[in-house]
């Protein structure tokens, strides 16, 4: 009994660390702004008549997404690209630093021409959070044909 006593303490102080631990998932995919509407509308530029908004064909953009999977709130302070010359995303519309409750979610995007061409961008965003942690994305292949940009974070 006394062995288990001994475990106890290093087994709290690990479960409190596991619990604590800051965890972000970053996805990136590609789409297209349908409209000016606010918040914005995104989707896959469709051929007339399939049902779904046109969109600019020219106007492709990269959407960043990040979820914070921690059991505690996290602050996002950086997002970019990864790329030569990196490519800091700076939209007015999404300012950094975002502060994210647990399951918080937070979007931003950068027009693909902004960037340079290089293979697989969806796996070269960079999240920075507050405690020093960078973060890679993957490609995000479960998007909708359309729908609303994520929101922005909490103040």
């Amino acid at each position: 009994m006394e062995f288990l006593g001994l475990l106890s303490a290093p087994l709290a102080a690990t479960v409190d660390l596991f619990l604590r631990r800051r965890r972000a998932e970053v996805l990136v995919h590609r789409g297209h702004f349908l409209d000016n509407s606010s918040p914005p509308v995104t989707g896959a530029p469709s051929p007339a008549g399939d049902g779904y908004p046109a969109a600019d064909p020219v106007a492709e953009q990269l959407f960043v997404k990040i979820v914070n999977r921690s059991r505690v709130d996290l602050e996002v302070t950086h997002v970019w690209f990864a790329t030569k010359p990196p490519v800091q995303l700076l939209n007015d519309g999404r300012r950094l630093p975002a502060r994210l409750r647990p399951d918080e979610t937070y979007e931003t995007w950068v027009p693909a021409a902004a960037l340079p061409p290089q293979p697989n961008l969806e796996k070269l965003a960079r999240v920075r959070l507050s405690v020093g942690r960078t973060v890679k994305s993957r490609a995000n292949k479960n998007v909708p044909p359309f729908g609303y940009a994520a929101g922005g974070g909490s103040a």
